[in-house]
């Protein structure tokens, strides 16, 4: 069930990376709710917890380098629960070797990101996701 309400969530340790993410949302995607988390043990709870939170985000957010269960457990578990299969997932992260983003693909992501080294180019990676996932 996709929340009538749209919401991102972003599973980021960082708290830089966090802020400049929630304040690129902010600009461009107008009206859209965004619950951060920790680390993939944060988000794999949080998408588990049917009760709670019963409707799926439009965007699942993920980094890879995380500390307790890291973005590639996370996204295997996500890919292997029918309830999440189809959740879009998108990956940012500091992550540029090709085996990342092979491993990422064969689990069915919607794209993979190198974190930019500039807020021009996280803005155009922000507002090009907003585009996709905010209908």
């Amino acid at each position: 069930m996709v929340n009538s309400e749209p919401y991102f969530l972003v599973a980021e340790d960082d708290p830089d990376d966090q802020f400049l993410i929630q304040d690129l949302l902010n600009r461009y995607c107008a009206g859209i709710k965004t619950h951060f988390l920790q680390d993939g043990e944060e988000l794999m709870n949080f998408l588990g917890n049917e009760v709670e939170n019963p409707a799926l985000p439009n965007l699942v957010l993920l980094d890879l380098n995380m500390p307790c269960k890291d973005g590639r457990t996370a996204l295997k578990e996500i890919r292997t629960d029918p309830r999440l299969e189809n959740l879009p997932v998108v990956v940012l992260t500091t992550s540029s070797n090709e085996k990342d983003a092979r491993f990422c693909g064969q689990y069915g992501i919607a794209g993979f990101y190198t974190k930019p080294g500039s807020v021009e180019e996280l803005r155009t990676i922000i507002k090009d996701l907003c585009a996709q996932f905010m209908a």
